[in-house]
C-alpha cells in the first residue's frame, strides 16, 4: 500500500470537524480518497461516496468554502441532511461495490461515539445519538474509548464513566450489521483513563471481546475492500501490543501528520474557525490534487 496521495491505493484519511456544530457531530468525512460530491438524500447513495447532502447539490469542497465564507447557513443545511440521508442511511454500502477500497470512500464518523452522560454541562456528552441511531442515520466509523477496569472495558470519555461496557457497544454494532449485513463499521478503539485492578493486558482484554463474536472482526492490516469488510468490525487500533486491524497507535496530539496508511488531520483545538475548515479542505482535497485523472 503506497503512501502516495492518489484517489485509488491512497492512504486513509481521518478528518476531524467543528463536532458540536453539527447535529450529528462528525469525526470526519473519513477516508476521502477522490473528490467528493454529495448526494441529495431522497435517492440511495451512488457507488462513488456516502456524504452528507447540503440540500442543493454543491460538491463538497464548495461546501467548505461555504462553511468559511458564511458557517451559520451550511451548518444549519448540515443539520437537516444529516437526518435525511437516514432514510436511505441504515444500507448504504449496499449499492457500492465489493472491490472498492475502503480508502475511496468517504465515510462518516462520529467523535467520542458513546460518550452520551456528562455531571456538568459541557464537559463530556459528544452525542445526542445511541449508536444504533448513528448507524441507523449512516455513520459507519465509531470512535470508542474503553477503560482499563477490572479485567474488562468500561466506556469512558476522559474521567467520566458513560454508563455502559464494551459488550453494549458489541452488542449495538453486532446487532445493527445481523440486521444490515452489506454495511462495514470501522471502530477506533482507544485506552481512555487510568487502568484499575487488572491482571493482563490491554490486548489480552480486547481479545477476549473478540474471542466472543470471532467471526463478526477485520483484522487485515492494509486498506480492506468493502466487500472483505461487509458484515463486519475492521478494527482501527488506537492501542499498542497486538499485531491486528489497522495500525494506528501513533497519533500525535493536535496536529496534522502521516503513518503507515493514515493521514490524519487532528487539530481539534479550535480557536479560529476559517482555519480548522481551510485545514479539513486541505486534507481533503489533497488526493484530487495529485491525481485528478484518476477520481470518478
Amino acid at each position: 500500500m503506497t503512501n502516495e496521495p492518489r484517489c485509488f491505493g491512497a492512504p486513509l484519511r481521518l478528518q476531524s470537524t467543528l463536532g458540536r456544530m453539527l447535529a450529528l457531530p462528525l469525526l470526519a468525512l473519513l477516508f476521502a480518497g477522490c473528490a467528493a460530491t454529495v448526494d441529495d438524500g431522497e435517492r440511495e447513495l451512488g457507488s462513488s461516496v456516502a456524504a452528507l447532502d447540503d440540500g442543493e447539490g454543491e460538491a463538497l469542497p464548495e461546501l467548505v468554502d461555504d462553511l468559511v465564507q458564511d458557517p451559520s447557513r451550511t451548518a444549519a443545511r448540515f443539520t437537516v441532511a444529516s437526518f435525511t440521508v437516514g432514510a436511505s442511511g441504515r444500507d448504504w454500502m449496499a449499492t457500492v461495490e465489493n472491490d472498492r477500497l475502503l480508502s475511496n470512500l468517504s465515510i462518516p464518523g462520529s467523535h467520542d461515539s458513546a460518550a452520551f452522560v456528562e455531571p456538568v454541562s459541557g464537559t463530556a456528552k459528544c452525542q445526542n445519538l445511541s449508536l444504533t441511531d448513528q448507524l441507523n442515520v449512516g455513520v459507519r466509523f465509531l470512535d470508542i474509548r474503553c477503560r482499563h477496569i477490572n479485567d474488562g472495558f468500561a466506556i469512558h470519555h476522559g474521567s467520566i464513566y458513560q454508563n455502559q461496557n464494551f459488550d453494549d457497544v458489541l452488542n449495538a454494532v453486532i446487532g445493527f450489521l445481523n440486521a444490515h449485513p452489506t454495511e462495514a463499521v470501522i471502530m477506533s478503539v482507544k485506552e481512555e483513563h487510568t487502568a484499575s485492578n487488572n491482571t493482563r493486558s490491554f490486548a489480552d482484554t480486547f481479545d477476549s471481546y473478540v474471542q466472543k463474536n470471532p467471526g463478526k472482526w477485520n483484522f487485515n492490516g492494509n486498506i480492506s475492500t468493502l466487500g472483505e469488510a461487509r458484515g463486519k468490525i475492521t478494527l482501527f487500533r488506537r492501542f499498542g501490543g497486538a499485531d491486528r486491524g489497522i495500525s494506528a497507535s501513533y497519533w500525535p496530539d493536535k496536529t496534522t501528520f502521516s503513518s503507515g496508511n493514515l493521514r490524519v488531520q487532528d487539530n481539534y483545538a479550535v480557536t479560529n474557525t476559517s482555519t480548522k475548515w481551510n485545514q479539513i479542505k486541505g486534507l481533503m482535497t489533497r488526493p484530487t490534487r495529485a491525481a485528478p485523472e484518476r477520481c470518478t
